[in-house]
């Protein structure tokens, strides 16, 4: 079985000529979309449908009335939750300021504690002087470091 087409080669490339000349399909887009806009619907409807077409329309309004209500309650919410997150934002980078100020100067009390221990004690000493002396510095420090973890608790605290 064999199927015989008869295809006018001519005819196929003016279509596509047509189809490939974007003015023509503008035209062709304004045509249909202007019998669409001057097409009348409700004059082709029976009255029963006339009146289920009004009642989709009313039940449409309702739920976009419904729809916008509700986009700026989210919108509302949205942006309140955004001010609380960036003054949040803000207080911790306040707390974290403080506490990056208060570990330099701890910092520095410690560098200039430890500068001038070691200028004291760097007369002559014996090696179990000076293994007396890393051991008082260690014990010293770590308290300090026990007392500024509690200071910085007792802070998070009052916070």
């Amino acid at each position: 079985m064999a199927v015989q087409l008869n295809l006018d080669w001519n005819k196929i490339r003016q279509e596509i000529n047509r189809l490939s000349d974007i003015n023509v399909i503008k035209s062709e887009v304004h045509k249909v979309r202007d019998e669409i806009k001057n097409f009348d619907y409700q004059s082709y409807l029976s009255p029963t449908a006339k009146k289920r077409v009004k009642d989709v329309e009313k039940r449409y309004n309702k739920l976009m009335k419904t729809v916008g209500s509700a986009q700026r309650q989210l919108d509302r919410e949205f942006n309140k939750l955004i001010r609380q997150i960036q003054t949040h934002r803000d207080t911790a980078q306040s707390r974290i300021d403080a506490l990056k100020k208060l570990a330099e100067e701890q910092k520095s009390k410690l560098k200039n504690k430890v500068s001038f221990n070691g200028a004291a004690s760097s007369g002559k000493t014996s090696k179990k002087g000076a293994s007396s002396a890393r051991k008082k510095k260690s014990t010293t420090s770590a308290a300090k470091k026990t007392a500024a973890k509690k200071t910085t608790a007792s802070k998070k605290k009052k916070a």
